[in-house]
């Protein structure tokens, strides 16, 4: 039996009850975040905002949630977790560190240059 849960609980949640986390440690540039929401209008929402259940912070998907409200979004779908104020510290940092998901190796190089070539009229 596996300790990971694999279902999680996830909900269409309105965007005036979700709020950002006080703490949350992260930042990003102007030039970042025009990225971020050019996938997002590219892609679409393919990584859900995870919302703590009791106080109804953002425990991961600040910037996702910065550009739905600026967009005039209403509603998102959520991963909502019940976990303590210690806990949810902890996976927002958890949630959000380069270093635990992984590093690009040297194969990035090649498939940006092919991205860069096949998607030249993006």
């Amino acid at each position: 039996m596996s300790i990971i849960n694999v279902k999680p609980d996830i909900q269409d949640v309105r965007l005036s009850d979700i709020k950002p986390a006080p703490y949350n440690p992260r930042e990003i540039a102007p030039e970042s975040l025009a990225g971020l929401r050019q996938s997002l209008e590219k892609f679409g929402m393919v990584d859900l905002l995870v919302v703590n259940k009791r106080n109804m912070h953002i425990i991961s998907g600040h910037q996702r949630f910065k550009i739905l409200q600026e967009a005039g979004v209403d509603s998102v779908t959520a991963i909502m977790v019940d976990v303590d104020e210690v806990s949810e510290m902890a996976m927002n940092v958890t949630l959000n560190s380069q270093e635990i998901t992984g590093r690009w190796t040297a194969a990035l190089v090649p498939l940006l240059e092919r991205l860069r070539t096949e998607n030249a009229d993006d």
